[in-house]
């Protein structure tokens, strides 16, 4: 077996098993390192051991280094003697690619590995040593924002640092004074130069550690407890530095599955430990491949060429567009929102989010519309590739174990920068802050987390926060099912300033807030409802029913008596949607009498030219307008009433009218006549976020293809119900079309059989597909193992099964790209697995 050991590493098994181990020569290396230290980081977790030792190890495999670095840990102790000793200081980092590949690599640039404690007399003799050396220059940090605070939410000194500034830098006990301790040592060893560089991440990270280094200087001075001068020393730019960064690599917690393909490697001992202050590690780190370090170019004392290890120097003003690029906009806050309503939608890893189209939807529109606008290009990387690469390859990587409940740890110290800057710069720039929609929806589930109980009503542990205890007082009163107002127990929240950067009342955000989180707790499931409404809207909720749906019957009526037989005809050959046209003088009451009868049928009102119509429509019961063309006052009529509008657009001028409205969805009609698909695709080619409902010509013999294009929402048609077969009451054969225009637009059949062993009670296999799949007898075949049923879309798949009452086991939903590929029944007989899958 392997051992993450010195004397281990010169095992060929490590080649073997495609795990890369350190080329140089580890004890050399660790030599010079002692004698002339020149770089010492604190905080010993993943992110360090993930990126700015895992950099500094590939200098060293490059030879454009010769020293290691000294890593020192404050916060628990444990971490050295539990992950750093008994494996010689020796990392093992899984990184794990969007494409399912993953690259081992053994790094040792760790020279040594300290503790912070005062009582280890041997480590803080060496760490007093470190810093009274002229070789030494940088200290860099990554503790989490926490670790730099030294007051209260109510702006007192904590009971720790008031000890400390009365005990001076001999007796520091908190970590900042104890970081001081050290500087002072620096100071009395001839103010030698120092870049102290905070690699954590949160805004002016530099001026944070700065301001509490220089607290401790300024009391201890003033207290006598330091020499005079230490304070000056440490505003001397020249002599001490407080760079600012920007960091951004995700390391999630080890993961179970990369635990195991290590033990499958040949390791031993490799397992995580939980610590006695919940910390959890391994020997191993898993984290993402990709990764971001901008640093601001001040080194009083030199630094290590880390540049040609992928870092990247710059001046502050850039290094702080680029920090408030990714904390304030293109990451940060999406991370923080999928956090939070992960934990109350009962998900376990932050790419399954990325899967569900509603937080899909929040995090974009955080992201591109309330965010981008205010985000200013840092010139060196783009906004807009950035959160791309973020949206579309980072977050949504399944090969990272990331969770949720990790990332809503400490979100009250979270929300000022992550949320706050974007809020205050609307507010600074004079911009309409009622376009912010979505942020304060967050707060307010935010709010709703803190109450420790999901969606389902089940309670769940709310992850670490050093203002929980504080907070959840506030709300200990709210169950589920209570109703508004909540402003007695929800204003001392929204109105702190030190929790979200601002008043949320001030800024016209306090009401909205407290009327999202009424809604959230109104009853079970009503966090989804709330996220439904405000993030998809009505339009957006209908255009996914009606993609879903896929075919739009275009029903004409000319006797309103006739109109609930026709809509009942197409219910049960499986359409629960018609867009009745108003041709005819029956159309209005046409929709009043399917909608009284069938009220959770999708009506729409079609061929609608004017703004009387709409209204006509609107009164009716219409939940949706269709109109031939793109008329700009119907349109902007629609849009102020509120009811979803789908105009005909047949042209590149009317499309970008209808982008300029706000649309996303266009008719295209008459699509068989005006060129068919072909002209659609080229029509479509330069919108890359528009669809279309193309109608006019489509049947049962072109659905199919017109909806395998990724650009068409659904079809609109009116062969299933041409106006003869309601006129003479045909209304079977009505059913019989509709059914058949199912069947050929999901196009199911059985594409795999896997039947290893004779079982009773599995004749009736087939039978839950049996309205939509012609089975051969060799098909119904009494035998366990796996029955895999292709289609042309598993979305609709799924929606048009459950409505015949069939479950799926959404555990086995597999995603590509954000579509559905695949996904098993949940009620199947005897051992019989039934999957459907993507053609």
């Amino acid at each position: 077996m392997l051992k993450l050991k010195l004397a281990q590493l010169d095992s060929a098994e490590w080649k073997k098993q495609y795990i890369a181990t350190p080329g140089y020569d580890i004890e050399s290396m660790r030599e010079r390192t002692k004698k002339r230290p020149m770089w010492i980081h604190f905080g010993a977790g993943n992110i360090f051991r993930a990126f700015p030792a895992a950099v500094l190890d590939r200098l060293l495999e490059e030879g454009t280094e010769e020293r290691g670095l000294v890593v020192a840990e404050g916060f628990d102790t444990e971490i050295i003697d539990k992950i750093y000793t008994p494996y010689d200081n020796l990392n093992l980092l899984v990184t794990l690619r969007g494409d399912g590949s993953v690259e081992k690599k053994v790094t040792g640039s760790v020279a040594e590995a300290l503790t912070m404690e005062r009582k280890r007399m041997e480590d803080t003799v060496r760490l007093k040593e470190i810093f009274r050396s002229s070789s030494l220059q940088m200290a860099s940090f990554t503790i989490t924002e926490k670790g730099y605070r030294l007051r209260d939410v109510a702006g007192m000194y904590f009971k720790m640092i008031e000890e400390d500034f009365q005990a001076g830098p001999s007796y520091a006990e908190s970590y900042m004074g104890k970081v001081a301790a050290l500087c002072y040592e620096r100071y009395l060893a001839g103010a030698l130069p120092i870049a102290l560089v905070s690699m954590d991440n949160f805004s002016h990270n530099g001026d944070k550690l700065k301001a509490a280094i220089q607290t401790f200087a300024e009391e201890w001075e003033r207290r006598g407890l330091a020499k005079a001068g230490f304070l000056a020393y440490l505003q001397n730019r020249e002599k001490v530095s407080f760079p600012w960064t920007m960091i951004d690599k995700i390391t999630p917690r080890p993961d179970e599955k990369v635990e195991e393909m290590l033990i499958s490697d040949g390791l031993s001992g490799i397992s995580p430990v939980i610590t006695s202050k919940h910390t959890y590690i391994a020997p191993f780190v898993n984290a993402e491949e990709c990764q971001y370090l901008v640093i601001e170019d001040h080194f009083p004392a030199g630094r290590p060429r880390l540049e040609e290890g992928g870092m990247i120097f710059a001046s502050r003003a850039t290094v702080d567009k680029v920090e408030r690029m990714k904390v304030c906009t293109c990451l940060n806050p999406l991370h923080t929102a999928l956090a939070i309503f992960g934990c109350l939608l009962s998900y376990d890893r932050i790419y399954k989010e990325m899967e569900d189209p509603i937080l899909r939807k929040l995090v974009t529109d955080i992201g591109y519309r309330e965010g981008v606008p205010v985000v200013t290009d840092p010139g060196i990387i783009s906004p807009e590739r950035f959160i791309d690469e973020v949206l579309k390859e980072r977050i949504p990587n399944p090969f990272m174990p990331d969770t949720p409940q990790r990332i809503a740890t400490d979100t009250s110290q979270k929300l000022s920068i992550r949320f706050g800057e974007t809020v205050k710069a609307y507010m600074d720039r004079g911009m309409d802050i009622t376009k912010l929609r979505l942020i304060p929806l967050v707060f307010a589930g935010w709010c709703r987390y803190l109450m420790g109980i999901d969606d389902d009503g089940k309670a769940f542990e709310v992850s670490p926060d050093p203002l929980y205890d504080e907070l959840k007082k506030h709300l200990e009163g709210i169950r589920l099912g209570d109703a508004a107002p909540f402003t007695e127990q929800l204003k001392p929240v929204f109105s702190n300033e030190a929790i979200f950067g601002f008043n949320l009342y001030r800024a016209d955000m306090g009401e909205t807030a407290e009327k999202y989180f009424a809604e959230m707790v109104s009853e079970k499931g009503a966090v989804r409802k709330t996220l439904e409404k405000y993030v998809l809207g009505k339009r957006a909720v209908l255009l996914e029913q009606m993609s879903k749906t896929g075919i739009i019957p275009v029903v004409v009526l000319e006797d309103a008596n006739k109109a609930s037989s026709a809509a009942k005809a197409l219910r049960d050959g499986g359409i629960n949607c018609a867009e009745v046209t108003f041709r005819t003088e029956a159309a209005e009451e046409s929709i009043k009498n399917i909608v009284k009868d069938y009220p959770d049928m999708l009506v729409g009102a079609g061929t609608i030219l004017s703004i009387e119509q709409v209204n006509r429509a609107i009164d009716a019961g219409a939940r949706f307008i269709v109109t031939p063309g793109y008329n700009p006052k119907v349109v902007d009529y629609c849009i102020s009433k509120g009811i979803p509008v789908i105009p005909g657009c047949m042209d590149t001028n009317a499309i970008e009218m209808a982008l300029e409205a706000g649309l996303d969805t266009v008719k295209f009609f008459p699509a068989q006549a005006a060129g068919g698909l072909a002209m659609l695709k080229a029509l479509a080619g330069p919108y890359r976020n528009l669809k279309f409902m193309p109608t006019g010509g489509i049947n049962a013999e072109n659905l199919a293809e017109y909806l395998a294009y990724d650009k068409i929402a659904a079809c609109g048609g009116s062969w299933m119900v041409k106006p003869s077969l309601i006129r003479e009451g045909r209304f079977e054969e009505i059913t019989a079309a509709t059914r058949e225009a199912v069947q050929k637009m999901l196009g199911f059949e059985i594409i795999h059989v896997d039947l290893s062993q004779k079982v009773e009670g599995t004749k009736e296999v087939p039978g839950y597909l049996a309205h939509l799949i012609r089975v051969s007898d060799r098909q119904n075949s009494e035998s366990s193992g796996e029955i895999a049923v292709g289609t042309n879309s598993v979305e609709r798949a799924v929606y048009y099964l459950e409505q015949q009452g069939v479950s799926f086991d959404r555990n086995t939903a597999d995603y590509q790209r954000g579509a559905l590929q695949s996904i098993c029944l949940k009620s199947r007989p005897a051992k019989v697995v039934i999957r459907i899958v993507q053609k």
